[in-house]
């Protein structure tokens, strides 16, 4: 959950969003795993450029331990061939 100026935004398994709130699903979840330190430059961009070059919109949440990527279910499939293209494990 975050809160900004506007908004409170929720990320959660679809169907368990709050009473009365605005979704938007089908979005499959991709977590970067690895083990580096929150001051670790380029993390998310090394998993974020391969999927802006393949035209796939990604939305990015990010917890203290890693960092999480969702991207439509319709481009799943296009997202883990250009992370795959890029030298990236897909599990």
């Amino acid at each position: 959950m975050t809160r900004g100026s506007r908004e409170i935004t929720i990320v959660c398994a679809e169907g368990e969003a709050p009473a009365g709130a605005e979704t938007r699903g089908g979005y499959r979840c991709l977590e970067i795993l690895g083990e580096y330190e929150p001051e670790a430059v380029g993390v998310v961009a090394a998993a974020t450029a391969p999927l802006a070059r393949a035209g796939v919109s990604v939305f990015v949440f990010s917890a203290w331990s890693t960092d999480f990527l969702l991207v439509a279910e319709v481009d799943l499939g296009r997202a883990q061939s250009a992370l795959r293209h890029a030298g990236h494990a897909i599990d």
